[in-house]
């Protein structure tokens, strides 16, 4: 699936389920992290470079969640921002670009695996 195709579904989702998806996309942050790191092919700049926007990339979700978590059911928080979010920071770094694709697709599978139909409005 593309990011826009995830995001499509995930507006979907109920509050909750959305708050799931991005702790899961925490999670997967600490993963690529941990991959570019062990990369022995990667120059230690390169790799510097990537983490870099990755926990970029981290602190811009962690400010999403507390928004999901902090505001009303009434409140319109656009899930589509984490697209902004994953674009811009795949453009920094070839390193981050395909980690973020990854991260995203790997925390839209686990909230699926572990939520089912439960996600839904």
């Amino acid at each position: 699936m593309t990011l826009k195709e995830i995001l499509n579904q995930v507006a979907l989702w109920n509050r909750l389920a959305q708050i799931k998806f991005c702790k899961h996309i925490l999670f997967q942050i600490t993963i690529g992290i941990r991959s570019i790191w062990s990369d022995e092919t990667t120059t230690c700049e390169a790799k510097l470079e990537g983490i870099k926007w990755l926990n970029e990339f981290n602190h811009r979700i962690n400010n999403f969640i507390f928004r999901l978590e902090t505001s009303t059911l009434q409140d319109e928080i656009d899930i589509y921002n984490i697209g902004y979010y994953a674009n811009n920071y795949a453009k920094l770094s070839a390193i981050t670009k395909g980690n973020i694709a990854a991260i995203i697709s790997a925390a839209y599978n686990q909230t699926i695996e572990t939520n089912g139909i439960e996600i839904y409005n």
